[in-house]
């Protein structure tokens, strides 16, 4: 084997490790930025979870404030129901005692 024989056979391995280490750094960089995509992705996810939450946790709380005012005015609306046929019965005696007389 010459010199010139051994130098391009050093060349072609050099160029092919240079290859494989250009492409496993191609590689990590691409890893690295996917990484960084999914990060930002997970932290923007938690965000809007949070915003959800706060939102959903808000729209349950005016739910039972409205299921307790409802509450509150059906028994209002009985109070008043029976308030009423109490005055009606005094009513009725009253005009059976007018007509009576």
């Amino acid at each position: 084997m010459n010199v010139v024989t051994a130098i391009t056979i050093g060349i072609s391995i050099a160029g092919f490790i240079g290859g494989i280490v250009i492409k496993v750094a191609d590689v990590s960089l691409k890893l690295g930025r996917l990484t960084q995509q999914v990060e930002q992705n997970e932290k923007r996810d938690t965000e809007e979870r949070g915003h959800a939450s706060a939102k959903f946790s808000e729209l349950y709380n005016r739910t039972a404030d409205h299921s307790a005012s409802i509450s509150s005015l059906s028994v209002s609306i009985k109070s008043l129901t029976e308030a009423t046929s109490r005055i009606e019965n005094k009513l009725d005696r009253l005009i059976e005692k007018e007509r009576a007389e």
